[in-house]
């Protein structure tokens, strides 16, 4: 199950994307005054509620993409640069994950501590993202039986 995000984490995700909690409140079709109760601890938003604000701070997988192309550099795995698009930017994957804006640019891989991370926020497989870590899943054969004589 994905993590619930938190008030603190709505904020940071609308600083990264330029808008304000106001213009959340706005996308999600809900009351400022409903965040502000949510982040006050006096409430929490019903499940509908909450996914329609998530929706409104974070890019999902389909939306159309408004921010800068990825700055993939030589030698660094695409598939960085397909995370990056589908959260909707460097920064987002970022924020997404916890480290520092500009880390994602210097990757040539996924670092290895961040591959459970990266695939939860954006969907891709942890195989797909480092297949030296996490191989794909070989089925077994299943062995012919010799009919009788």
């Amino acid at each position: 199950m994905e993590d619930l995000l938190s008030p603190a984490d709505v904020e940071r995700f609308a600083r990264v994307a330029g808008i304000s909690i106001a213009e959340v409140c706005r996308r999600a079709q809900i009351a400022q005054s409903t965040f502000t109760r949510w982040k006050a601890g006096d409430s929490a938003p019903r499940l509908d509620v909450y996914t329609r604000i998530r929706n409104a701070v974070l890019p999902h997988p389909g939306a159309p993409r408004t921010s800068p192309k990825p700055r993939g550099g030589a030698g660094r795995d695409p598939v960085i640069d397909e995370a990056v698009a589908i959260v909707g930017g460097v920064g987002v994957l970022a924020a997404l994950l916890r480290i520092k804006p500009d880390a994602p640019d210097s990757w040539k891989k996924v670092p290895a501590h961040l591959v459970l991370a990266v695939e939860a926020a954006t969907g891709i497989n942890r195989t797909r993202i480092r297949a030296d870590l996490y191989p794909p899943e070989e089925k077994p054969v299943p062995e012919r039986r010799r009919r009788a004589a």
